[in-house]
């Protein structure tokens, strides 16, 4: 019970540390994996204009996007087909972008809920974000048969895990 109570106390000072700061984000690693299926991938060519102001978190912003193009899942044949008409269209729809509507904090974490955008079919998206070291490291997950990309038949099993990881910059 101890440790759980330390552990919370850092977290929280770790948060404390960032409050009345604001930081820009404009790098990021973004994976995700087709959970029945197991595989999983990164997009590139990330793009983004994320301010995060601590002590106004409604000031704050929040929007990103990424090349479809630039899926990888390590077999070149699979990303090929990936990016073909019947999933992503990546020639008829060369990025997917993330914009939020909110900025929150709960408990201690960074919660960012806004619109997806995936073959230009956009849907709510919340994104749970945690410091972890010298990183923001934000989860979410979808369904890609609500994006008109269907893997499998039925709605529960098109789940897909994502995570963005931003590196903590220098404050401004």
């Amino acid at each position: 019970m101890i440790k759980k109570v330390l552990l919370l106390g850092m977290l929280l000072l770790q948060w404390q540390a960032l409050v009345s700061q604001t930081n820009l984000f404009d790098k990021a690693t973004v994976t995700f994996e087709f959970v029945t299926r197991g595989v999983k991938g990164t997009f590139d060519d990330f793009e983004s204009k994320t301010k995060i102001n601590w002590s106004a978190l409604d000031e704050s912003y929040f929007e990103g996007s990424v090349a479809t193009g630039s899926i990888d899942t390590n077999n070149w044949l699979r990303d090929w087909h990936l990016k073909s008409k019947k999933y992503f269209s990546a020639d008829n729809h060369p990025r997917i972008y993330f914009r939020a509507k909110t900025v929150s904090i709960k408990g201690v974490n960074l919660v960012v809920k806004g619109n997806l955008t995936i073959k230009g079919i956009q849907k709510p998206m919340t994104l749970v974000f945690e410091k972890a070291g010298d990183k923001f490291i934000g989860k979410g997950q979808l369904y890609s048969t609500d994006f008109d990309i269907n893997i499998k038949k039925k709605r529960e099993a098109n789940l897909v895990r994502v995570q963005v990881v931003f590196d903590v910059p220098n404050p401004l």
